[in-house]
């Protein structure tokens, strides 16, 4: 299989997922992480789950839930999504609240840590198969396989402060899934598209061509220039697996406190971490707490 059809395949197994299992978005996200897996050879997929050395520090915590890094290895550069993501299966439910968690200070956060790292900032939205949803993108529309490549939509975070500031203003107001998707366009999209497939020398200028067409205020506001950039190092020491080793020596410590120290530290020191209120070990600290890399250059 192409990438293409490897996306549409994850993205049906995920509403599949959703319609056989009443599962939570963390529960998804790790099913569409072994989907992807076993979707790619070993050689060419990564992974490192941060959240399971944050157990002992979990009421501290929030962030993204994934970071997806597709890279290109023989060029040593990479392009870095970081996602939040949320589930939308009822066609009416507490839409605004989640889209405004925490008084929008999850969304804003997802934002300034993008700009000042130079990634994508967006939201990933897992549904069920469902023929209603409609989106952006009008290519896959009438292939017989689109309804499964609907039940994974990727948007823009400040799509998102658009939908909140023009839907959530008044607490009575109601918001339906289908008003939600189709400012977005299925992940799958990323790999579909003919628009992007162009010119594009490579397979990180292919994903910037498309990111250029359907999200160009992640471009003015990240900057075009930047999002392609030299792999950073923790992508590097996911491969390699030192990056699991530091935490797993930090997971020796005895002492909550100075565990939780060490943790930060660690995290901070590859800029895994942000917290721009620091608040001290009683505050809360926002991490990325999934990380998967995908060499797009290995065939």
């Amino acid at each position: 299989m192409n990438y293409c059809e490897r996306f549409i395949h994850i993205s049906g197994n995920v509403g599949r997922f959703i319609d056989m299992a009443d599962a939570k978005e963390e529960s998804i996200t790790d099913y569409i992480v072994w989907k992807i897996k076993s979707l790619f050879r070993s050689s060419r997929s990564f992974y490192l789950n941060i959240e399971q050395f944050t157990r002992h520090q979990e009421h501290n915590i929030t962030g993204a839930d994934i970071e997806i890094v597709f890279m290109d290895s023989r060029n040593n550069k990479s392009i870095s999504f970081v996602i939040q993501a949320k589930k939308t299966v009822k066609e009416y439910d507490s839409y605004c609240n989640s889209l405004n968690y925490n008084n929008g200070n999850q969304l804003q956060t997802l934002i300034r840590y993008c700009k000042n790292n130079h990634k994508l900032p967006l939201y990933l939205f897992y549904s069920n198969h469902d023929r209603n949803i409609q989106t952006m993108c009008r290519y896959l529309c009438g292939l017989k396989f689109f309804s499964s490549c609907k039940c994974l939509i990727l948007m823009s975070a400040f799509t998102i402060q658009s939908i909140i500031q023009m839907n959530c203003s008044n607490r009575n107001n109601k918001l339906s899934k289908y008003e939600i998707l189709e400012k977005g366009n299925p992940f799958a999209c990323l790999f579909c598209c003919p628009i992007a497939q162009g010119y594009n020398p490579g397979p990180l200028e292919h994903l910037l061509g498309y990111i250029e067409e359907y999200y160009r205020k992640v471009i003015r506001e990240i900057g075009k220039e930047k999002i392609i950039k030299e792999t950073p190092s923790y992508v590097k020491d996911i491969i390699n697996g030192e990056l699991q080793k530091k935490l797993e020596n930090v997971q020796n410590i005895e002492e909550d406190k100075e565990k939780w120290i060490r943790l930060k530290s660690v995290l901070k020191d590859y800029e895994l971490i942000y917290n721009e209120e620091n608040k001290g070990e009683e505050g809360e600290t926002w991490i990325i707490k999934r990380i998967l890399v995908i060499d797009l250059d290995k065939k």
